[in-house]
């Protein structure tokens, strides 16, 4: 008797521990009969600093209470994520979508900071660049890496600045050309107000804005120049000159005020960049050169290089 009773009190016990981790999952449908228009957005969770990764866990959107659609959260071993492959339903364009988050471990409903607005027939997000569900804002608008895909190029990304300068090989044709830009999470790359995508052809024979746009609608703008070699080579023949003193700093002479110079190491890393009229003459350290040297007229031109070595 004393055997059965014991067993059948940790029988109890089993049963009301699982009352206590089984949590009710939200009763987040859509009828999708009632709807004309769709949307996708491929998206991963971050909640409290934390990305979630359970099948179990959910993503919802929403136009005020109203689901407009739900989605399961799908692991990738190779990809290292876990996406939502939303699709969100509307019979008009411009609505506000808002988001929430079933986290099955603890069985909380959490909301997501930021919204969009549903367009019909658009895709946000994509696997290399999803959108980010989380419970704070997303405010990330940087490039982080920029090329054009050209064979010798040299990409010098100045943060600080928001400008970045590409110098390619003689001959290179940059009037149609496809950048490749990783930027912030969440955030997406516009120019003259269309995104840009992998078919989008920019012509790089001048100086181009790029404007970054955050997942919250926040907005940066970045300048980016394209030289030629053939454009150092011509422009090293004008009155222009940097000098390289015995002491290693370097002293610019004859450049307009509004010049700007940058300083860098041949793998790329910004050593120093700032206005000529600010420090016209510059110290570093020489033990890591050589270096490469650019100055830029205050409308971003090429005025002068050279290879700064021992």
């Amino acid at each position: 008797m004393k055997n059965m009773f014991n067993k059948k009190t940790i029988f109890i016990v089993a049963l009301t521990c699982l009352s206590v981790v089984s949590f009710a999952i939200p009763n987040w449908s859509v009828d999708e009969t009632t709807f004309s228009n769709t949307m996708t957005i491929t998206g991963i969770v971050n909640i409290n600093n934390l990305e979630l990764s359970d099948q179990n866990d959910m993503v919802a959107a929403f136009v005020g209470n109203e689901c407009r659609g739900v989605a399961h959260l799908l692991p990738s071993t190779v990809l290292g994520h876990a996406y939502a492959y939303l699709m969100v339903m509307s019979n008009a364009n411009n609505e506000t979508i808002t988001f929430k988050v079933f986290r099955s471990s603890d069985g909380s409903v959490i909301s997501v900071i930021d919204n969009t607005k549903f367009t019909s027939d658009i895709a946000i997000g994509t696997q290399e660049s999803p959108y980010l569900f989380s419970d704070k804002t997303v405010n990330g608008k940087s490039i982080l890496s920029f090329s054009l895909g050209v064979s010798g190029e040299v990409v010098i990304i100045d943060s600080l600045n928001r400008l970045i300068t590409v110098t390619v090989p003689t001959g290179t044709d940059v009037s149609a050309i496809s950048p490749v830009i990783i930027h912030s999470i969440g955030s997406h790359a516009m120019v003259a107000g269309t995104d840009i995508s992998a078919n989008t052809k920019v012509n790089l024979t001048q100086t181009v804005t790029i404007s970054i746009v955050a997942q919250n609608g926040t907005t940066s703008s970045w300048s980016i120049i394209t030289n030629r070699a053939t454009d150092i080579d011509v422009e090293n023949d004008k009155k222009y000159a940097i000098l390289q003193r015995n002491d290693g700093a370097l002293s610019f002479s004859n450049f307009p005020e509004s010049a700007r110079y940058i300083v860098f190491t041949i793998a790329g890393q910004i050593v120093s960049t700032n206005a000529i009229s600010n420090y016209p003459i510059v110290f570093f350290d020489t033990t890591t050169i050589p270096y490469f040297v650019v100055v830029n007229n205050k409308n971003g031109a090429l005025l002068y290089s050279k290879l700064l070595v021992k």
